[in-house]
């Protein structure tokens, strides 16, 4: 099992956007092949920031998904809401920075 967690904060005033955004994109989520768990958490220390955490049964199903359409979709939603993000990939692999698509060139 690979785990997948997004730490973000928030842009002012987007708590209700996001919430309900990551509703619908989390519901479609619980549907992929290989997903066994999929939470958004709140900071209990920041009104603004979440913990998004999903549990994939192997990197090959983490991989499909982000190499595939919902998490395009997701990544657009995260740029029009998060001031900041940080990915972190199972116990070894980080990435952080600000979110891209895949081919998207720094601006």
């Amino acid at each position: 099992m690979i785990t997948m967690m997004i730490k973000i904060k928030l842009m002012p005033g987007k708590k209700k956007e996001f919430l309900d955004t990551m509703q619908s994109l989390q519901n479609e989520k619980k549907n992929l092949k290989g997903i066994s768990g999929t939470k958004v958490y709140e900071d209990v220390e920041d009104a603004d920031g979440f913990n998004l955490v999903d549990d994939w049964e192997t990197d090959e199903d983490l991989e499909r998904y982000r190499s595939g359409e919902n998490f395009k979709v997701f990544l657009g939603a995260l740029k029009t809401l998060c001031a900041e993000t940080n990915v972190i990939l199972g116990p070894t692999q980080q990435q952080t920075g600000d979110v891209k698509q895949e081919g998207e060139k720094d601006g």
